[in-house]
């Protein structure tokens, strides 16, 4: 068995054996290998072609025969086949652009997202699309990774959710974490905004302390 680092071992924790997946952006494969054994179908895409050769070299290495497309995102016409995405690895504003094409998400009922950056976005565009955040977990890996689990529906979200995400006590060092890079940004150029942040930081790790 292939072993995965942290990131991918969670993102992979999330899909289901009757799930037929999408590795978007599969990079070199390892997730998709993983997935081979415990879902029902795993496709491998990549716009790189370098990348995607390298996932087929890695495929063959494994004896894992996983179909593979070079293509942009979703943007290949069996989409309809599957109906869960695993994007990962990007920034907020690529996973988006991926996602615009919303005839191609018509059989999608899950999306497992790990964006780099602006979850907040994500939530939202997310959400505006008919998908609601069903699950989130923070997890560290030399850096901290934020995944999330949409499902199709629509729950709408709160506007403190889209920006926060889930609150959970297992969080309270990620918070810690995000409560001294404001801090740290605040003293260089204040703002209302990221006062506001401070603010719910603190609460929230006054909060969990409490509870303990």
């Amino acid at each position: 068995m292939i072993k995965l680092s942290k990131r991918l071992a969670t993102i992979a924790s999330f899909c289901a054996p009757k799930d037929k997946v999408v590795d978007v952006g599969c990079d070199h494969g390892l997730l998709s290998i993983y997935l081979y054994a415990k879902v029902k179908e795993i496709l491998a895409t990549d716009i790189n072609p370098y990348s995607l050769e390298m996932a087929q070299k890695n495929f063959a290495k494994y004896d894992t025969p996983i179909k593979t497309v070079l293509c942009d995102g979703i943007n290949f016409s069996s989409i309809i086949e599957y109906d869960t995405l695993v994007i990962a690895g990007m920034g907020a504003s690529t996973i988006i652009h991926i996602l615009e094409d919303k005839e191609k998400l018509q059989t999608i009922n899950k999306i497992i997202i790990s964006s780099h950056n602006h979850q907040e976005l994500v939530r939202s565009y997310l959400n505006k699309i008919g998908f609601y955040l069903q699950e989130e977990t923070v997890i560290y890996d030399k850096h901290y990774y934020t995944i999330m689990v949409f499902l199709r529906g629509k729950k709408r979200h709160s506007k403190k959710l889209n920006k926060y995400g889930l609150i959970k006590d297992e969080n309270l060092t990620y918070y810690e974490y995000l409560l001294q890079k404001d801090k740290d940004i605040f003293y260089k150029n204040p703002s209302k905004e990221l006062e506001e942040e401070i603010n719910f930081y603190q609460k929230i790790i006054e909060k969990i302390a409490e509870q303990k």
